[in-house]
């Protein structure tokens, strides 16, 4: 009885890690859709940077800041892999369009540390660490 008790508290205390990673990854979902809501070009075709309003810009810087936050918060142990795997295609795919990618070219891309110089072949994980931490902590 006392071993079953032990296994339920561990699903509990699972569970609640899940859940709060879940509850994290929100608030940057909704700081995406705010970005992306706010440009005045569907981020599905590429836009040329010299075609770009103020506003349009801002938010294209706010977008890699965005991703530079994600990448970071991945190093540190915030995000599950499920998140990851979806959010690093993400951003591989997003870096690869225009005016994403000329961003990256320009010396503004120099405040962007995490962000990788080379995308094409997708965003390494920045996650070191072992597949038994990232189950106890609820990422995996």
């Amino acid at each position: 009885m006392t071993a079953i008790a032990i296994l339920f508290a561990f699903s509990q205390l699972h569970t609640a890690r899940k859940q709060r990673h879940r509850d994290f990854e929100l608030v940057y979902v909704q700081r995406y859709w705010k970005i992306i809501d706010g440009l005045s070009f569907d981020v599905g075709n590429a836009v040329p940077m010299e075609s770009l309003v103020t506003d349009d810009l801002r938010l294209c810087i706010q977008y890699l800041r965005l991703c530079e936050d994600e990448l970071d918060l991945r190093q540190r142990g915030f995000l599950t892999d499920e998140t990851w795997e979806i959010w690093g295609n993400g951003i591989k795919c997003q870096l690869a369009r225009r005016p994403f990618s000329q961003l990256m070219e320009t010396a503004t891309a120099d405040a962007f540390d995490l962000l990788p110089d080379s995308y094409q072949e997708g965003i390494p994980d920045p996650l070191k660490m072992k597949i038994r931490a990232r189950r106890w902590s609820g990422l995996k």
